[in-house]
């Protein structure tokens, strides 16, 4: 009786675990890389500048800048997190520092906050900036 009875909860357990699953999926990280444009002046931004990496938020336009400060060869980033939805992801650059600024250009819903902070990848793998936050 106690095998029958662990059985059947065992059965109830596993269909609840994969109905869960399968009726929330894990919102997907959204993954983009910078292209190359000029620096504009043009609109407000808050930004960040650290010795391997600058980056801004620009709320006018939802333009993420990304500016890799040194010629190393690696990859620098700014990852973003909607605190009013499950979005996240991240812009990375590639471009190197001879290229100057590359932007990821982003649809929040207006009136949102993100988070954000800036990556660099080193040779023991990648480092990051604190979290801060900007209305967009």
């Amino acid at each position: 009786m106690r095998k029958r009875i662990a059985t059947v909860l065992s059965a109830l357990i596993a269909s609840v675990g994969i109905a869960l699953m399968i009726g929330s999926p894990a919102a997907a990280s959204e993954s983009d890389r910078a292209v190359d444009v000029d620096w504009s002046d043009r609109y407000y931004k808050e930004c960040l500048d650290f010795a391997k990496v600058s980056g801004c938020v620009q709320s006018y336009g939802d333009v993420l800048w990304i500016k890799d400060n040194s010629a190393d060869g690696y990859a620098v980033s700014l990852s973003w997190r909607d605190t009013g939805s499950t979005r996240s992801g991240t812009c990375l650059s590639t471009l190197g520092e001879a290229k100057g600024w590359g932007s990821c250009n982003k649809n929040f819903e207006d009136g949102s906050k993100i988070q954000w902070q800036l990556g660099w990848n080193t040779a023991n793998g990648w480092q990051h900036s604190g979290w801060y936050e900007s209305w967009v």
